[in-house]
């Protein structure tokens, strides 16, 4: 029994690293076509693709509006709401290293986005395609990323929580929808390049994906 135990447990170890090692080259590789300018080509039909000739969007003004909807989903406010609530919550229920998981991935997740931004410094599509105002560097996209980083961690953390296995499959699913469609709203509302949000999902992937690996490591150790 403990050796079938061993087992699983190491195959889900090299899984897991596997897929890490997998989502970093991906990274690594989104990044230097944009570093490149090869992303630039198809980003342009993609962008114009979304407008009219006279660069209105495609779609109603009520599609627009559930786009700048979906979209605060991934906003440092919202995001960092439930931060903090979920924080205080697994505080409260004495999980502290779920807590300081939640904590930690979702501060690191922010900061490595803007030295992303910043070492990058790729500009935005042109104005007239923007539906919102914004401001700052645009790969990776901040509200893609960081809507990864939050989501994916608390679904990871629920589905490591839950034995059935329904239930992991549902929040990991909802999870990558929220994220998903936050940053194809990005995209949508001409403030994103779609190279951006790919970047942005890769690069959240990456950090839930860390933070999954940490966690389970220290919760091993915790009950050996």
């Amino acid at each position: 029994m403990s050796s079938s135990i061993d087992r699983f447990f190491e195959r889900k170890v090299v899984l897991a690293f596997s897929l890490l090692c997998a989502l970093t080259w991906l990274l690594v590789k989104v990044t230097s076509e944009v570093v490149e300018g090869d992303a630039l080509r198809v980003d342009q039909v993609i962008v114009q693709a979304l407008r009219h000739e006279d660069n209105t969007p495609i779609g109603t003004a009520a599609l627009v509006d559930v786009a700048r909807d979906i979209t605060a989903l991934g906003s440092p406010i919202v995001l960092s709401l439930l931060v903090i609530v979920t924080t205080v919550g697994l505080r409260l229920a004495r999980q502290r290293l779920m807590a300081g998981a939640v904590l930690v991935s979702s501060v690191s997740g922010f900061g490595a986005t803007l030295l992303m931004k910043t070492a990058i410094a790729r500009g935005r599509p042109d104005a007239a395609y923007r539906l919102i105002e914004v401001s700052g560097m645009s790969f990776p996209s901040g509200h893609a990323m960081m809507s990864s980083v939050i989501y994916l961690t608390l679904a990871i953390l629920i589905a490591k929580a839950s034995r059935d296995i329904r239930m992991k499959l549902f929040v990991l699913v909802v999870a990558l929808t929220l994220a998903g469609l936050v940053g194809l709203s990005r995209v949508y509302l001409g403030v994103h390049w779609f190279s951006d949000v790919v970047g942005g999902w890769v690069a959240g992937g990456v950090w839930a994906m860390a933070c999954w690996i940490t966690v389970d490591r220290l919760s091993q150790s915790e009950q050996s």
